[in-house]
């Protein structure tokens, strides 16, 4: 009986183990998000001061096409920059840029959010609206 309870316990601690080292090899290459798991690589993708409105939404569609290189929504072409101009406002409060598409009148939502440092412009968070 002692010899199972050592081998089960060797067993269930190699099993954890490997979970432990999965998910934190996965947390060194991905960041959890309101969107799901996003490459790291997206989350900072210059390190420049974000000035002005234009450089933050610029900044979040460049965000954007970097999780989501596909056109996911054909309203919004990822690599137009006129539509994303057109079609996204951006806010400082707290040295953040709130960047969200333009909700038309009549509409109580539905977009994607950014969250953009002011002072690089990492991504802090980004998540989607219905």
């Amino acid at each position: 009986m002692q010899r199972l309870s050592r081998a089960l316990f060797r067993a269930l601690s190699v099993a954890i183990g490997t979970g432990v080292v999965l998910v934190i090899a996965v947390l060194m290459v991905y960041s959890p998000s309101g969107v799901g798991l996003i490459p790291r690589h997206c989350t900072h993708p210059n390190s420049t001061f974000l000035e002005t409105e234009r450089q933050a939404v610029l900044t979040a569609r460049e965000i954007w096409s970097c999780i989501y290189p596909e056109i996911i929504n054909p309203t919004i072409k990822l690599m137009d920059e006129g539509a994303w101009l057109t079609e996204f406002e951006a806010t400082l409060s707290d040295k953040v840029w709130h960047v969200s598409q333009i909700v038309p009148f009549g509409y109580a939502g539905g977009g994607v959010n950014f969250g953009l440092a002011q002072e690089d412009g990492h991504l802090v968070h980004v998540y989607l609206t219905q």
